[in-house]
């Protein structure tokens, strides 16, 4: 799994064990309150500079140069919330949530410092404390995606699974390629924990009635691989009564990939 840090926030791209969620910096349309004073010049080219250093993961460096933003710009939550995620990459998630409690005080509606927070509770596997933090992101910003994708993990991992259904499609009719495509703000946590073989089923499921057979397809090889044996259920849901119909389907049942060890 590789980390990907782009000027907006930070990728970790992976398929099979690992579950996406945003570490959001900084949406493109976010509008700060007015406790949020716009960075000076100066300010620019440091986040330049911070956002370099932790692509190159020297996440040490990174978290002095933002101290220094803050000290040239106090009033700015997202620069809090930007030295929550290098403390965050650094997984020192003490002083991630430190910081993000500090962008939300400084902007109560600070949609992404709350999506921020339940990645940590998520983290620690404290689901209970992440839906909160997502239900109150999604209460401020509706049309995020990615929080809607992140509520749905959560849920996911309380075993909520209708619950988990409905917030993944929210997420994939907002953004069908949210899964596959890096986005300006992004993250990857380790979710072992998942039963990954029930969730590709789910993504299937979703895609299946989109109508995206290919994607649907990819899913349910994802899910034999992980050792899916349930093929009833698709034959008994109708979700997945065009997809049946699709020549690729019957040769997946016919031949289905091995589990992976």
């Amino acid at each position: 799994m590789k980390p990907i840090w782009r000027a907006g926030g930070l990728v970790f791209l992976g398929l099979l064990s690992w579950i996406p969620f945003v570490w959001a910096v900084n949406h493109p349309t976010h509008q700060p309150s007015p406790a949020v004073v716009a960075p000076n010049a100066d300010v620019d080219q440091l986040i330049k500079r911070s956002d370099s250093l932790v692509a190159r993961k020297l996440f040490d460096d990174a978290i002095e140069v933002l101290k220094q933003c803050i000290e040239l710009s106090p009033r700015d939550a997202t620069l809090y919330n930007r030295l929550g995620v290098a403390y965050h990459r650094k997984q020192d998630f003490r002083d991630a949530e430190v910081n993000y409690k500090k962008a939300i005080k400084l902007n109560p509606v600070y949609a992404e410092a709350y999506n921020n927070l339940g990645t940590i509770a998520f983290t620690q596997k404290k689901y209970g404390r992440a839906v909160k933090y997502y239900e109150k992101a999604l209460k401020i910003r509706p049309e995020a995606a990615t929080t809607h994708y992140n509520l749905g993990s959560a849920f996911f991992s309380q075993q909520k699974y209708d619950k988990a259904f409905t917030e993944y499609q929210l997420a994939l009719k907002m953004d069908p390629d949210l899964i596959e495509h890096i986005s300006a703000t992004g993250s990857m946590v380790r979710t072992a924990a998942f039963n990954q073989s029930k969730y590709h089923f789910y993504m299937a499921k979703i895609f299946a009635l989109m109508g995206d057979n290919n994607r649907a397809i990819d899913y349910l090889t994802r899910a034999f691989e992980e050792g899916f044996k349930e093929t009833d259920l698709l034959y008994n849901d109708k979700a997945f009564a065009t997809l049946i119909k699709d020549e690729k389907f019957s040769r997946l049942i016919q031949n289905p990939p091995k589990p992976i060890e």
